[in-house]
């Protein structure tokens, strides 16, 4: 049997997984936003077309920031992450970062690349970075990413926990 007849188009066919290429599931998938399946926009965030991608990454990002289930869109995210266009870059970054919650995709791959989008010329996608780099931070080391708001205070202590009170233990 000739092996390299079949290990060519397998690599074709897994280079196009997520990205509407060969591969691709006929049947879209995901809630319908803006017109479009998810999967459809993580599709065109890394389509041909420099402007859908754009628009794709940014949809894809303002649908994560509403708390939408924006999962079947992450294997086109992760190709956009590498996109040559930095504004694509950092939008997809920030939509991956979203669209992630929930999932065991490490989230933390993404900081590098929010750390560029911190620093872009555009500056909603500088603001959405520089937040999401900011929760980054305050994730513990190995857990997910809290929900917005959710922070603990104080340390690590749950809020259910007592703590004692200045004179508890006194006058026995």
């Amino acid at each position: 049997m000739n092996y390299h007849r079949f290990v060519g188009p397998a690599v074709v066919l897994l280079a196009f997984a997520g990205c509407g290429g060969p591969g691709k599931s006929t049947t879209p998938t995901g809630v319908v936003y803006e017109g479009k399946h998810t999967s459809e926009w993580g599709d065109a965030v890394c389509g041909s077309d420099p402007q859908a991608r754009l628009e794709a990454a940014k949809v894809l990002a303002k649908m994560g920031k509403e708390g939408q289930n924006a999962n079947p869109a992450i294997p086109g995210l992760q190709k956009a992450i590498e996109d040559e266009d930095p504004a694509i870059r950092g939008w997809a970054a920030v939509a991956l970062f979203y669209a992630a919650r929930g999932t065991p995709f490490p989230v933390g791959l993404v900081g590098p690349k929010l750390k560029q989008a911190a620093e872009s010329s555009d500056e909603e996608l500088r603001a959405e970075a520089a937040e999401l780099l900011k929760r980054l931070e305050q994730t513990p080391a190995g857990g997910p990413p809290r929900p917005q708001g959710t922070a603990r205070e104080g340390g690590d202590a749950l809020p259910d926990e007592k703590k004692p009170q200045p004179d508890e233990g006194k006058g026995k």
